[in-house]
């Protein structure tokens, strides 16, 4: 495969296991409003660009643009603001990776045992810690940047960042580094006592991060909640404080047969001082249509009243005189006057709406709103509502209403006016059933008007009756009420995290290490004890440890054992020097090796002497075996200085057949007294035991 097809591969394999953990990082902490206190593809992506270099960047900022994108979508689709966000965050994801594996690669070099405590420290401090502090500083600056996290949530965000991306490399960038094939030699028997504390660990952390987060959160969100509802149980008391106030209007007309506009006015002065949110108080009596025109002259007769007639609107929305009817309500007394001029004389009932509620009042003789309207006196454009409150005359007859008049955002602003709440947002709705859902008044301080959705913290949506109506009141804080209330994850948890996590795989690097530098002197030395050091065949010690072990594996099968004694060696020693006769050494005894199975023994155990142990094999095919071996020697030459040099190659065999119960000694004593019967028949030939007398 040509090489840029394996690296591409390499960096698509990349990219789908970054998303893949970064998701999974992401889903675990969906329910509890955090960034992801740990974050494994930091650690992934700095492993391969550390180990394999500048080539697998395009695999990180894919992988980081597959984990950001859907997070920063909304309704399935992303703009261009929240792209280009998602690719600046996975540059630097990408840049973060590129200088920690440069900066690691220069103090420690590129491939480091992770065995002493000096590259250790190294390898976590600069690859885990500084490499993190770089991508967690382009993450934060982008988002702040970018609007997604408010300025003052901006430490809180590179602190969680910082250490999730930390713990990600200081746990999971040595175990992507153990799968590495390049890697294996580097952490064989390393691997999973170093993966398995790590995980379980970094699981136990994440559980108590969470459930801490989640506590937190439950206690904010309850703090924030009762806010909520004492704002709301608020509009609800100061609702009924202006029932009561227009219930001492009524009362009013019953402490006198006449009542003036003067008399009116200072009646209500004082509790619309007191309650500057009521737009207006009125008293709109009911006036039969044949005594209109007496009651327009007794009106008019008031001071500042010459021009007051009874009016409706028309069809353009002009205000002019009601056309003969039954029965009106026409606005008799209105205060302040001075704001609600236009609607004096008003006939209420001549609109359907107030008809409704002024009808509702008269049958269940009880307060009642309206729907929403637009008042008569309105000029902001502000919904408005009035409610109805039925007077009766002394003889038990209804004689007209007393009526407050309610801009719907005044109201809130003065129900809701405590500096507590300064930084909420609200909206009053009517939601009767059978009409359509109207927004009387809102408050928005932080430019949404979406209202609390299921990730708005302690957002709540209340309905209480008045009036008749049914309303609906949604509060919800802003983002600087949120960034006020205490972290959902505390710093110090999240700072204790990382040092957990640095300890302990500074701890399991340096303890493993140590162990595998030790084994491996200890299988050194072991190697040494046992083996020649010019052939690499088992020397004497090590011969006669698997002779006793041949000799006790003896079971339906025979092994056979051979001495071999080289013939002719002292004179290449004497003519071309002992170098050459140690050359001649090493390839003879790679010959008899490669005539053998891996599974036997070959040694030397003198100068040049051998013996080799021929498992599960008969006799006839260990003399076979022999003959060939004595080929091999023989065929083995040495050239120095154009003269080529050789040996022969005396054999002697005997074997262990399970019936025998020989003991190693008698064992060795028949292959070397073979061995002396090669040597006097003529020298480089083969000899198989025979008993004396045979």
């Amino acid at each position: 495969m040509p090489h840029w097809v394996h690296v591409l591969l390499a960096n698509i394999v990349l990219a789908v296991a970054y998303a893949v953990l970064g998701t999974l990082a992401l889903l675990l902490v969906r329910d509890t409003g955090l960034a992801a206190p740990i974050w494994p593809a930091a650690g992934v992506a700095f492993a391969l660009v550390y180990v394999r270099g500048a080539a697998y960047l395009p695999g990180v900022v894919a992988g980081s643009l597959l984990t950001n994108i859907p997070a920063l979508m909304h309704d399935g689709v992303i703009t261009g603001p929240e792209l280009a966000l998602s690719i600046a965050i996975s540059l630097g994801a990408a840049f973060g990776a590129l200088v920690g594996a440069l900066l690691v690669r220069k103090a420690i070099g590129p491939h480091p045992l992770l065995m002493q405590a000096r590259e250790i420290l190294l390898f976590l401090l600069l690859g885990g810690l500084v490499t993190s502090a770089i991508t967690a500083s382009v993450g934060t600056t982008v988002q702040v940047l970018g609007g997604v996290v408010p300025s003052g949530a901006a430490t809180l965000t590179w602190l969680t960042w910082w250490v999730g991306d930390a713990i990600g490399i200081i746990v999971f960038a040595p175990i992507c580094m153990m799968v590495m094939p390049e890697q294996a030699d580097v952490w064989r028997a390393r691997r999973w006592k170093i993966i398995g504390p790590s995980i379980i660990v970094i699981t136990v952390a994440l559980v108590a991060i969470m459930q801490n987060a989640s506590l937190i959160t439950d206690q904010r969100n309850l703090v924030l909640r009762q806010q909520a509802y004492d704002a709301a149980a608020e509009l609800e008391s100061e609702l009924r404080t202006h029932t009561e106030l227009l219930n001492s209007v009524t009362s009013l007309r019953h402490a006198s047969d006449f009542v003036s506009q003067q008399e009116f006015r200072t009646f209500t002065a004082s509790f619309l001082a007191r309650h500057p949110d009521l737009q207006a108080v009125a008293w709109d009596p009911i006036v039969p249509g044949d005594q209109r025109a007496a009651f327009e002259s007794g009106m008019r007769q008031q001071p500042g009243l010459a021009n007051f007639q009874v009016t409706e609107r028309n069809a353009a929305g002009e205000l002019v005189p009601a056309a003969s009817r039954p029965e009106y309500v026409p606005v008799a007394y209105i205060e302040p006057l001075a704001t609600n001029a236009p609607a004096l004389g008003f006939d209420v009932y001549s609109n359907a709406v107030r008809a409704d509620a002024i009808d509702r009042a008269s049958r269940l003789a009880a307060p009642q709103v309206t729907a929403p309207v637009d008042l008569v006196q309105e000029v902001g454009g502000q919904k408005g509502v009035l409610m109805f409150v039925p007077s009766y005359a002394a003889s038990g007859e209804l004689e007209g209403y007393a009526v407050g008049v309610y801009r719907l955002n005044d109201l809130l602003a003065g129900a809701i006016g405590n500096p507590k709440w300064q930084d909420w947002n609200f909206t009053l709705s009517d939601t009767t059933p059978g009409s359509q859902p109207t927004v009387l008044g809102e408050r928005i301080v932080d430019g949404t008007t979406d209202g609390p959705t299921p990730t708005t913290p302690a957002g709540i949506a209340k309905e209480f009756a008045f009036g008749g109506r049914t309303w609906s009141f949604e509060a919800w804080p802003s983002e600087s009420v949120v960034e006020a209330l205490p972290p959902a994850t505390p710093m110090l948890l999240l700072l204790g995290t990382l040092l957990i996590a640095l300890l302990l795989e500074a701890f399991l690097l340096l303890v493993t290490g140590t162990e595998r530098h030790w084994r491996s002197r200890a299988d050194s030395s072991s190697y040494a004890a046992h083996h020649d050091e010019l052939t690499g065949l088992l020397n004497r010690r090590g011969f006669f440890r698997e002779l006793d072990a041949a000799n006790e594996s003896v079971g339906d099968t025979s092994h056979v054992l051979m001495f071999l004694d080289l013939d002719g060696f002292k004179p290449v020693n004497d003519e071309a020097g002992h170098d050459v006769g140690d050359e001649l050494l090493r390839s003879v005894a790679s010959s008899m090796r490669a005539a053998v199975r891996d599974d036997d023994v070959v040694a030397r155990i003198g100068g040049d002497e051998f013996a080799i142990v021929v498992f599960n094999c008969p006799m006839e095919r260990g003399q076979a075996i022999a003959e060939s071996i004595q080929r091999a020697v023989s065929g083995t030459i040495v050239t120095w200085h154009g003269q080529r040099f050789s040996v022969g190659a005396s054999i002697g065999l005997t074997q262990l057949a399970p019936d025998d119960a020989m003991s190693v000694d008698d064992w060795l004593r028949q292959a070397d007294e073979a061995c002396y019967d090669a040597k006097h028949a003529g020298r480089n030939t083969v000899r198989v035991y025979e008993p004396a007398g045979d």
